[in-house]
């Protein structure tokens, strides 16, 4: 009897290699990224956590397909509600490139984000992510919490420390929403959940 196409180990052998070397290229892409935008500094004087979390900001921007209609032409915009943690250390990232825009930053109440594209929501206050959420709903917008159970609560990208080290989870539910390309690659980096109460996973 005529037999199915058998399955090549070389194959999926070369498959899996080139996969995970996609994913190698990525995260050198991202930390070359990161170490593109942090100041030089001695070993007497560490990068601090928002030097790093303004270079991940930045690098969020950057791993996103911008629509035209998302935007003013020429111009991205971080929004920062709350208090704002960065002091100057957010200045690192102001002018910089996302593909044909440069980014601006500005600080925003949680009710007037329509015209941001990256909001961060400082703090803890799970009433401000609440008012965020309402506000940017339907809308082509990422939103980065600070705090436990952020993800879970509906931003898209959230920060978190593990073995002293800045990482981010990602809710897929969240970016889903927001109807934006946000490279998978990119959500492959972070650690994946969903929104509270899901099925999903």
């Amino acid at each position: 009897m005529p037999q199915g196409p058998e399955s090549n180990p070389g194959t999926d052998i070369a498959t899996r290699s080139a996969s995970r070397l996609l994913g190698l290229f990525l995260r050198m892409a991202l930390f070359a990224g990161l170490l593109a935008l942090l100041p030089a500094t001695s070993t007497a004087a560490p990068v601090s956590e928002y030097q790093i979390k303004a270079a991940f900001l930045y690098n969020f921007a950057r791993f996103v397909d911008w629509p035209a209609q998302a935007h003013r032409p020429g111009n991205l915009t971080l929004c920062i509600v709350g208090a704002n943690p960065f002091g100057s250390d957010i200045n690192v990232v102001v002018g910089k490139p996302v593909g044909s825009d440069r980014l601006s930053v500005r600080q925003a109440n949680a009710d007037n984000v329509a015209d941001c594209q990256i909001v961060y929501i400082a703090g803890s206050n799970t009433a401000t992510l609440d008012k965020v959420l309402a506000s940017v709903r339907g809308r082509p917008i990422i939103t980065v919490g600070d705090s436990k159970g952020f993800a879970e609560g509906g931003a898209v990208f959230n920060f978190y420390s593990e073995n002293n080290k800045i990482r981010f989870e990602v809710n897929i539910d969240a970016a889903r929403r927001t109807g934006l390309p946000i490279s998978s690659q990119l959500l492959r980096l972070g650690r994946i959940t969903h929104d509270k109460g899901s099925n999903s996973g």
